[in-house]
């Protein structure tokens, strides 16, 4: 279970707090006070440190056999395979480091629900803005975007190969009859 987005600033806050009490205290300059006051910013100081450690700051891209997941401080999105059409490298981007491209069958798929009444035109408005793909920056990475590409276009077809058969590996890559009165060549 994931805490809610305002637990973090909530919680480091109420630490700010204590550790001025704490150094309040100390530069009162009496026993007991400067006493506790060293007790408050040691734990609650810590406890600060602490928690800033611990925060994922990083993004990160785990691909498995759900799909590809770009991990992002306080939100996850996950690209099922069965909602990518196509993968490809596009050189530039905002950094000079390339994208990688996915396009997506039902780009709605990765509406995120957080801006009340707006939330349906913004999305629509970015669904018709990024033209149904789905952009992953690629600076500061291990690895080159074009060897990333690669590697997701092969689990891409990895997918289907292991879905063939299946209601969810039907999309525009699946092969189909031609339609009546068409042979083979149109």
């Amino acid at each position: 279970m994931r805490p809610p987005w305002w637990a973090l600033p909530v919680t480091a806050v109420g630490c700010l707090a204590f550790v001025a009490m704490g150094a309040a205290l100390v530069a009162a300059g009496d026993a007991p006070g400067t006493a506790i006051g060293i007790v408050s910013v040691a734990f609650f100081g810590g406890g600060l440190v602490a928690l800033v450690l611990r925060r994922p700051w990083r993004w990160a891209i785990v691909i498995d056999d759900r799909g590809v997941t770009r991990r992002r401080p306080g939100r996850d999105t996950l690209v099922r395979w069965d909602n990518i059409a196509g993968i490809r490298y596009r050189k530039g981007g905002r950094l000079g480091g390339g994208v990688v491209v996915l396009t997506l069958l039902d780009p709605a798929a990765l509406d995120h629900p957080a801006l009340g009444p707006l939330n349906g035109p913004l999305q629509a408005f970015n669904r018709a803005a990024t033209g149904g793909e789905a952009l992953i920056a690629w600076n500061e990475r291990d690895r080159p975007a074009e060897e990333v590409s690669a590697l997701l276009a092969r689990r891409l077809e990895a997918w289907h190969v292991a879905n063939a058969g299946s209601p969810a590996a039907r999309g525009p890559w699946a092969v189909r009859p031609a339609p009546p009165g068409r042979g083979a060549n149109g």
